[in-house]
């Protein structure tokens, strides 16, 4: 399966990420943002106080779009939000 940004909503939904903590599309301020940039590339960042920390580019959209996945995952496990089935390895 191959996420873009027109599905990544319902994949960070699943993971149960609040709309605050993300914007898709466009900056803005205390969120992860994904956006794609006027040369193509695809960047993801937090942006805080106007700047941008932890920025990532992509040649590739799914590639944008499966690495804020999994940095969404991970603060969702720090948080306590997303836990493994019992049984799980």
């Amino acid at each position: 399966m191959i996420i873009s940004m027109e599905s990544l909503a319902v994949h960070l939904e699943a993971i149960g990420v609040d709309d605050d903590d993300v914007s898709i599309g466009e900056t803005a301020d205390s969120r992860w943002c994904i956006l794609q940039g006027v040369d193509g590339a695809w960047s993801v960042f937090y942006r805080e106080r106007g700047d941008n920390f932890d920025e990532s580019v992509f040649a590739l959209e799914s590639d944008a779009c499966y690495t804020l996945l999994g940095r969404m995952t991970v603060l969702q496990i720090t948080r306590g939000r997303f836990q493994f089935e019992d049984g799980a390895e």
